[in-house]
């Protein structure tokens, strides 16, 4: 009992500690944020047998990305930024920016960098975004997404129906590079809340809602546009 205290204290500990340093997020930090998601959608997108259908971007309400970095001796714990976009009249809004966690006893030795890109495909999927400390486990039809290349066998006759098929069976579509972890348990044990301080210091402005992000109240930075515009020839089929 004495040792799960302490490693209950010790997971505590981890997670107050990555608060204050979500909290300290600079604006430099959030733009690098940026162009590691971009660059690593860039790499990912570079394997054609694992990469993402154009599909999947042409029919998702809302992206999520997040890097977690960190673990303890024994917790596997870990802390993290993440942001969240959402798609309207065909247009990616400005990201609302979120802190993000994980942490479950026993789940890893040492620590680890995982990260995970989400593709929100409906209205369910799209609570993720909506709804603070929500394990993302507990979302129904969470699934690691396809890749080209299974999606290039699905899709093989038959296409608008075999892609419907594909696409329309999750709410979320998940992708992730993890060290220590398999990707779905990395998935599944994580969770985010919004980041009202880090938003407000992304775009020099006080009391930002996600809502008020997602409705483009605030400018595109050249950071977003250009991750944007990632997002745009991966639905062509063009990014490189």
């Amino acid at each position: 009992m004495k040792i799960l205290r302490s490693s209950l204290t010790l997971a505590l500990t981890f997670f107050a500690a990555t608060a204050v340093s979500h909290a300290a997020e600079s604006r430099s930090d959030l733009n690098q944020l940026l162009e590691n998601a971009k660059g690593w959608l860039l790499n990912y997108q570079s394997d054609s047998e694992k990469a993402i259908p154009a599909e999947v971007f042409q029919k998702a309400e809302g992206v999520f990305f997040c890097k977690m970095v960190g673990g303890s001796f024994i917790i596997g714990a870990q802390g993290g930024e993440g942001f969240g976009m959402v798609r309207k009249d065909g247009e990616w809004s400005p990201p609302a920016f979120y802190s993000v966690g994980s942490g479950s006893i026993g789940a890893q030795i040492g620590g680890g960098e995982t990260t995970i890109l989400m593709f929100l495909m409906n209205a369910e999927g799209m609570k993720i975004l909506n709804s603070d400390e929500t394990n993302w486990g507990g979302t129904a039809k969470a699934v690691g997404g396809p890749s080209s290349a299974s999606a290039s066998d699905s899709f093989s006759s038959d296409t608008t129906a075999k892609q419907n098929e594909v696409i329309g069976s999750a709410d979320i579509f998940y992708y992730v590079t993890a060290s220590g972890l398999e990707a779905s348990a990395a998935f599944k044990g994580s969770q985010c809340s919004y980041d009202p301080e880090s938003t407000d210091t992304y775009y020099a402005k006080d009391g930002l809602t996600r809502q008020a992000v997602y409705d483009s109240k605030v400018s595109m930075t050249e950071q977003i546009k250009d991750f944007v515009q990632v997002l745009n020839q991966c639905a062509e089929g063009s990014a490189q």
